[in-house]
């Protein structure tokens, strides 16, 4: 009697030993179905992807964010692929693409606009945007060297009614219709063609103001203030 029980107890060792390592044998291996892409990793069946991929295979660039800086002195209007935003003087805006994507912006100033009549040239500006492997960056926005600011402080008492910018040089603009009264805040009359002769001359009923040399520095961003008296 012990005897037989002894191989009913080794004939069950044997069955349930069989049984596992047969079933051991036909697991399937979780990773066999996945394709991980881009140096991807299988891990319990779901693809590890590295840094800059996404998706159930890494087949996809990462989200990335730049946040495009607005340095000019009027807002700036920009346009990436179907993006387009305008960014106000002096202020920051996020822009989304995809990671390690060198972007082609398009972005323009337009001119300063005082009581239906347009003061300043139209600017354009082109530049690529590159978006970062992770999190984000800031990016400057920064009006080229071949214009310039105007702005006027008028502390002689005088209302300066028109101007004439780059009379010298051969490109003049004549703003008329301003309103430029007594003050010490700045008259924002926009940008300009920079040259090496660049003149501004002020004008009212009374008195004309000129400025020969703007000492331009050819610099971005580069802001002339006239100051009358």
């Amino acid at each position: 009697m012990k005897n037989s029980r002894y191989a009913i107890l080794a004939a069950l060792f044997t069955f349930f030993a069989f049984a596992s390592i047969t079933y051991t044998s036909c697991k399937k291996d979780p990773c066999a179905v996945y394709s991980c892409q881009n140096n991807g990793t299988c891990s319990d069946g779901k693809c590890v992807c590295p840094s800059g991929y996404v998706g159930v295979h890494c087949e996809n660039l990462a989200p990335s964010m730049v946040i495009l800086r607005n340095n000019a002195k009027l807002p700036v209007t920009i346009q990436i692929n179907d993006t387009s935003k305008t960014i106000p003087a002096g202020e920051s805006m996020p822009f989304y693409g995809e990671w390690g994507i060198d972007y082609y912006a398009n972005a323009y100033i337009a001119a300063v606009n005082y009581n239906g009549q347009s003061y300043g040239t139209y600017v354009t500006m082109d530049f690529d945007v590159f978006f970062p492997q992770g999190g984000s960056m800031t990016q400057d926005i920064n009006v080229p060297s071949q214009y310039f600011f105007l702005q006027v402080i008028n502390t002689s008492g005088i209302t300066i009614t028109s101007a004439n910018i780059n009379q010298s040089a051969g490109n003049s603009s004549y703003d008329y219709g301003l309103n430029i009264t007594a003050g010490n805040s700045p008259y924002e009359l926009g940008y300009y063609a920079a040259y090496s002769n660049s003149t501004v001359v002020l004008y009212s009923p009374a008195q004309t103001w000129t400025y020969n040399n703007l000492n331009l520095q050819f610099t971005p961003n580069q802001v002339v203030t006239l100051t009358t008296y």
